[in-house]
Protein backbone atom coordinates (compact mmCIF):
# COMPACT_ATOMS: atom_id res chain seq x y z
CA UNK A 1 0.00 0.00 0.00
CA UNK A 2 1.45 3.19 -0.85
CA UNK A 3 2.15 5.97 2.03
CA UNK A 4 -0.79 8.53 2.75
CA UNK A 5 0.92 11.82 2.31
CA UNK A 6 -0.33 14.39 5.40
CA UNK A 7 -1.57 16.64 3.05
CA UNK A 8 -3.25 14.77 -0.33
CA UNK A 9 -4.17 17.84 -2.03
CA UNK A 10 -2.57 17.23 -4.84
CA UNK A 11 -3.82 13.94 -5.30
CA UNK A 12 -7.26 15.35 -4.94
CA UNK A 13 -6.76 17.82 -7.82
CA UNK A 14 -5.57 15.28 -9.99
CA UNK A 15 -8.09 13.20 -9.65
CA UNK A 16 -10.81 15.98 -10.04
CA UNK A 17 -9.08 17.32 -13.11
CA UNK A 18 -9.13 13.46 -14.58
CA UNK A 19 -13.26 13.30 -13.59
CA UNK A 20 -14.09 16.15 -15.25
CA UNK A 21 -12.17 15.75 -18.01
CA UNK A 22 -14.14 12.65 -18.57
CA UNK A 23 -17.17 14.23 -18.52
CA UNK A 24 -19.99 14.21 -21.43
CA UNK A 25 -21.70 16.91 -22.55
CA UNK A 26 -20.87 20.88 -21.94
CA UNK A 27 -18.00 21.57 -19.47
CA UNK A 28 -18.69 23.38 -16.44
CA UNK A 29 -16.35 25.98 -17.21
CA UNK A 30 -14.40 26.82 -21.05
CA UNK A 31 -11.42 24.63 -21.47
CA UNK A 32 -9.10 27.92 -20.62
CA UNK A 33 -10.63 28.61 -17.28
CA UNK A 34 -10.80 24.91 -16.48
CA UNK A 35 -6.53 24.60 -17.58
CA UNK A 36 -5.91 27.95 -14.97
CA UNK A 37 -7.99 25.67 -12.15
CA UNK A 38 -5.20 23.11 -12.09
CA UNK A 39 -2.48 24.99 -13.91
CA UNK A 40 0.78 24.46 -11.98
CA UNK A 41 -0.17 21.32 -10.09
CA UNK A 42 1.57 18.28 -10.47
CA UNK A 43 2.14 14.60 -8.44
CA UNK A 44 4.03 11.25 -9.02
CA UNK A 45 2.07 8.16 -8.01
CA UNK A 46 2.21 4.64 -9.00
CA UNK A 47 -0.82 3.94 -10.51
CA UNK A 48 -2.94 1.01 -9.49
CA UNK A 49 -2.27 -2.54 -11.49
CA UNK A 50 -6.16 -3.10 -11.34
CA UNK A 51 -9.35 -1.68 -9.80
CA UNK A 52 -9.04 -5.20 -7.52
CA UNK A 53 -5.09 -3.35 -6.29
CA UNK A 54 -6.30 0.12 -6.02
CA UNK A 55 -9.98 -0.95 -3.86
CA UNK A 56 -6.85 -2.97 -1.55
CA UNK A 57 -5.36 0.25 -0.82
CA UNK A 58 -8.52 2.09 -0.26
CA UNK A 59 -10.57 2.21 3.20
CA UNK A 60 -13.93 2.42 1.32
CA UNK A 61 -15.11 1.79 -2.53
CA UNK A 62 -18.70 3.37 -2.98
CA UNK A 63 -21.45 4.64 -6.02
CA UNK A 64 -23.06 7.61 -5.86
CA UNK A 65 -23.82 11.11 -6.62
CA UNK A 66 -22.38 13.99 -6.73
CA UNK A 67 -24.67 16.13 -5.01
CA UNK A 68 -23.58 19.35 -4.05
CA UNK A 69 -19.59 20.77 -4.18
CA UNK A 70 -19.61 23.53 -0.72
CA UNK A 71 -16.48 25.68 0.37
CA UNK A 72 -14.22 23.30 2.90
CA UNK A 73 -11.46 23.62 4.55
CA UNK A 74 -8.80 26.45 4.36
CA UNK A 75 -4.71 25.12 5.01
CA UNK A 76 -3.09 27.47 6.44
CA UNK A 77 -1.61 29.29 9.76
CA UNK A 78 -3.99 32.45 9.29
CA UNK A 79 -5.89 34.17 6.74
CA UNK A 80 -3.01 35.84 5.46
CA UNK A 81 -0.64 33.25 5.31
CA UNK A 82 0.91 33.24 1.44
CA UNK A 83 0.83 29.11 1.60
CA UNK A 84 -2.76 29.40 2.17
CA UNK A 85 -4.81 26.81 0.22
CA UNK A 86 -8.46 27.13 0.06
CA UNK A 87 -10.46 23.39 -0.14
CA UNK A 88 -13.79 22.47 -1.61
CA UNK A 89 -15.96 19.10 -0.25
CA UNK A 90 -17.74 17.31 -3.11
CA UNK A 91 -20.47 15.80 -1.43
CA UNK A 92 -21.74 12.59 -3.08
CA UNK A 93 -25.07 10.58 -1.81
CA UNK A 94 -23.82 7.29 -1.09
CA UNK A 95 -26.13 4.52 -3.12
CA UNK A 96 -24.16 1.29 -2.34
CA UNK A 97 -20.87 1.09 -0.60
CA UNK A 98 -19.21 -2.00 -2.50
CA UNK A 99 -16.30 -2.29 0.02
CA UNK A 100 -15.05 -1.25 3.03
CA UNK A 101 -17.51 0.92 5.26
CA UNK A 102 -18.75 4.83 5.85
CA UNK A 103 -17.29 5.84 9.45
CA UNK A 104 -20.19 5.50 12.64
CA UNK A 105 -22.88 8.20 12.87
CA UNK A 106 -22.92 9.10 8.41
CA UNK A 107 -25.31 10.63 6.91
CA UNK A 108 -25.67 8.83 4.12
CA UNK A 109 -23.12 10.77 1.69
CA UNK A 110 -19.05 10.70 1.67
CA UNK A 111 -17.46 13.95 1.53
CA UNK A 112 -14.41 14.48 -0.41
CA UNK A 113 -11.69 16.84 0.12
CA UNK A 114 -10.76 18.64 -2.51
CA UNK A 115 -8.22 21.89 -4.30
CA UNK A 116 -8.35 23.86 -6.85
CA UNK A 117 -6.14 27.05 -8.26
CA UNK A 118 -8.31 29.93 -7.99
CA UNK A 119 -9.83 28.81 -4.83
CA UNK A 120 -12.93 27.38 -3.32
CA UNK A 121 -14.88 29.38 -5.37
CA UNK A 122 -13.80 27.95 -8.52
CA UNK A 123 -13.79 24.60 -7.22
CA UNK A 124 -17.87 25.20 -6.29
CA UNK A 125 -18.48 26.39 -10.50
CA UNK A 126 -16.13 23.54 -11.54
CA UNK A 127 -17.44 20.32 -10.69
CA UNK A 128 -20.93 19.07 -12.11
CA UNK A 129 -23.73 17.96 -10.15
CA UNK A 130 -25.85 15.16 -11.02
CA UNK A 131 -23.27 13.07 -11.64
CA UNK A 132 -22.99 9.22 -11.37
CA UNK A 133 -19.33 8.35 -9.86
CA UNK A 134 -17.22 5.36 -8.33
CA UNK A 135 -14.97 6.17 -5.58
CA UNK A 136 -12.24 4.76 -3.77
CA UNK A 137 -11.34 6.96 -1.24
CA UNK A 138 -9.11 7.25 2.15
CA UNK A 139 -10.60 8.55 5.35
CA UNK A 140 -8.74 11.82 6.38
CA UNK A 141 -7.40 11.67 9.89
CA UNK A 142 -8.70 14.79 12.32
CA UNK A 143 -5.18 15.54 13.15
CA UNK A 144 -3.05 16.41 10.37
CA UNK A 145 -0.24 18.17 11.90
CA UNK A 146 -0.88 20.75 9.35
CA UNK A 147 -2.52 24.41 10.54
CA UNK A 148 -6.09 24.36 9.45
CA UNK A 149 -8.57 27.30 9.75
CA UNK A 150 -11.87 25.85 10.79
CA UNK A 151 -10.95 22.44 10.65
CA UNK A 152 -14.50 21.34 10.83
CA UNK A 153 -15.79 23.37 7.61
CA UNK A 154 -17.27 21.84 4.68
CA UNK A 155 -19.27 19.12 6.26
CA UNK A 156 -22.50 18.89 8.96
CA UNK A 157 -21.08 18.19 12.55
CA UNK A 158 -19.92 15.14 13.41
CA UNK A 159 -19.17 14.11 9.34
CA UNK A 160 -15.62 12.64 8.78
CA UNK A 161 -13.57 13.80 5.64
CA UNK A 162 -12.05 11.68 2.31
CA UNK A 163 -9.94 11.87 -0.21
CA UNK A 164 -9.73 9.58 -3.54
CA UNK A 165 -6.73 6.98 -2.86
CA UNK A 166 -5.02 8.16 -6.35
CA UNK A 167 -6.15 10.15 -9.43
CA UNK A 168 -7.71 7.14 -10.41
CA UNK A 169 -10.12 7.16 -7.52
CA UNK A 170 -12.30 8.55 -9.51
CA UNK A 171 -14.67 6.88 -12.13
CA UNK A 172 -17.51 8.77 -14.01
CA UNK A 173 -20.83 6.88 -14.70
CA UNK A 174 -20.44 3.51 -13.70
Amino acid sequence: MPARPARLVVASTLALAALLAGCGGAPPVSADEFTDLVAGTSGDHEPPSSAEELASWSDVVVRGTVEDVTPGRVWASSEDDPARSETVTVVVAVDEVEQGALPAGHDGHLYLEASFHGGAEAGVDAVPRGLRVQVYAWLLPDETGEPILDPAAGRPAGQHLHVVTTPEGWVVDP
